[in-house]
C-alpha cells in the first residue's frame, strides 16, 4: 500500500532519467515478453520513451515516495494516455493512486467519464482498471507494434451516486467496515457498527460507483437533545478506493440532504485525527479532541459545520 509519504506532483526536468528508466523497465517486464523482438528494437531505436518524457514534460504526473519516483501518469482530454509503475513497486497501490489522480484531472476538465486503452495480454493492468470500475467498450487490432494482439478500450463514468440503505446491505456494510480496520476504525468498534445498522436512527445510504459497485456507506441523524444538529453517522469508503474523490461524494451527498432541511442549523461529526484533515478541507471546525477516545492511538475528534455557510457555498 502507498503510505502517507507518497505524493503526486507534476514532473520536473530532473525527473527525466527516472521516468525514462521506469518506462524502459515496464516495457521489458510487461511488453517485450508478449511482442516480437522487432517491436522491442523499434521501441528502443525510436527513442519512444525518451521522446514522450521530453515532449510532455510537466504534463506528466509522478508518484514520489521517499524522494524517489515510483510511477507516472498522463492524460489528454478524457483519455488516460500513460499509466506506468516501476515493476519493483507493483502491487503496492501506486497504480490506484495514479489512476485516481488522472481521473481527478479529467473530471476537473469537465469530462463526465474517463477513457483508457490496455493491451489484451496485460492482465495485471486490466485487473487494476476493472477493480476501479472500468468497463470494456470495444476492441481493435494492435497496429502500433504489429503484434497480432488486441487493444482493449475501457471507460468509467466519473459519477457516483447515493442510494438508500436496504436490509440486505448488511453484509456489504460489514465488509466496508472491515476494509477500513485498523487504519480508520478499531476492531472493537465492529459491534457498535453492527448494532447501528441493525437499528438505524436516521437516513443511511450506500455509495455506488458507475459500475454499480458498493464502494461506501454513510448516513445522518438528528442529535439527541438538539434537533437542529445533524450528526453524520458511520461514513466510510472501501479501503482500496480511498483518495479517488468518493469520500467527497459521500460527504457532500449527505450534507446536501441535510442542508435541504431548514430545521438543521449545523452538522457535527465524531472522527479521528486520521480523518480530521479531510473534514477540515470541507469547512468543518474542530471543537474538541480526546486522546485515545476511540482506542489506543485513535483520538476522538469532534467537529462542526455551520450549515448557513454551507448553503451559501453550494448556491455560489
Amino acid at each position: 500500500m502507498t503510505d502517507h509519504n507518497t505524493r503526486f506532483r507534476p514532473a520536473r526536468p530532473e525527473d527525466r532519467d527516472a521516468l525514462v528508466r521506469i518506462l524502459h523497465r515496464c516495457w521489458d517486464a510487461a511488453f517485450a515478453p508478449n511482442l516480437t523482438p522487432e517491436a522491442t528494437e523499434r521501441y528502443r531505436a525510436g527513442r519512444i520513451a525518451e521522446s514522450f518524457v521530453e515532449t510532455e514534460g510537466a504534463a506528466i504526473i509522478v508518484a514520489e515516495t521517499g524522494g524517489a519516483v515510483a510511477g507516472l501518469t498522463h492524460v489528454e482530454d478524457d483519455l488516460v494516455t500513460a499509466m506506468q509503475v516501476d515493476p519493483d513497486r507493483w502491487g503496492l497501490g501506486f497504480g490506484r493512486g495514479l489512476l485516481h489522480v488522472a481521473e481527478r484531472r479529467i473530471a476537473k476538465a469537465g469530462h463526465a467519464a474517463a477513457r483508457l486503452e490496455v493491451d489484451d495480454f496485460n492482465r495485471r493492468a486490466q485487473a487494476l482498471y476493472r477493480a476501479a470500475g472500468y468497463v470494456e467498450t470495444g476492441r481493435r487490432p494492435d497496429t502500433e507494434y504489429g503484434s497480432g494482439t488486441m487493444t482493449i478500450q475501457m471507460r468509467r463514468s466519473l459519477a457516483a451516486t447515493l442510494r438508500p440503505w436496504r436490509p440486505q446491505d448488511r453484509a456489504l456494510g460489514l465488509a466496508l467496515f472491515d476494509s477500513n480496520v485498523p487504519r480508520f476504525f478499531a476492531p472493537q468498534e465492529r459491534q457498535d457498527f453492527t448494532d447501528f445498522i441493525d437499528d438505524l436512527p436516521g437516513p443511511y445510504f450506500v455509495l455506488e460507483d458507475a459500475a454499480g459497485q458498493a464502494v461506501g456507506c454513510g448516513g445522518y441523524a438528528a442529535a439527541e437533545g438538539d434537533a437542529s444538529v445533524a450528526v453524520l453517522c458511520w461514513g466510510m469508503v472501501r479501503g482500496d478506493r480511498h483518495r479517488g474523490g468518493l469520500g467527497t461524494v459521500l460527504l457532500t451527498g449527505r450534507l446536501d440532504r441535510i442542508a435541504a432541511d431548514p430545521a438543521f442549523r449545523s452538522a457535527a461529526i465524531e472522527t479521528t485525527q486520521h480523518s480530521r484533515g479531510f473534514f477540515a478541507r470541507h469547512g468543518f471546525v474542530q471543537t474538541r479532541q480526546v486522546p485515545d477516545g476511540f482506542a489506543p492511538g485513535m483520538d476522538l475528534v469532534e467537529m462542526t459545520l455551520e450549515l448557513d455557510a454551507y448553503r451559501m457555498s453550494r448556491r455560489g
